[in-house]
This record gives C-alpha cells, sequence and structure tokens, in this order.
C-alpha cells in the first residue's frame, strides 16, 4: 500500500466517522426533546 493511498484511506474513514458522530448527535438530540 502507497502512503498516499493510506492517506485517502484515513481520509475518508474521517469523514464517515465525522458523519457517524453528526448522525449520532442529532438523534441523541431527537430522542432528548422526544421525552423532554
Amino acid at each position: 500500500m502507497h502512503p498516499e493511498d493510506a492517506g485517502v484511506v484515513g481520509k475518508r474513514l474521517a469523514n464517515a466517522a465525522l458523519l457517524a458522530a453528526l448522525l449520532f448527535g442529532v438523534a441523541a438530540i431527537l430522542y432528548a426533546v422526544r421525552w423532554w
């Protein structure tokens, strides 16, 4: 594996983790508001 490929994969993983965290945050907020 080339370093460039590792960088691309790392960037993709970071984006996926960020998106997952964002979705989790939105779900948590909606869940909290529903039971307010």
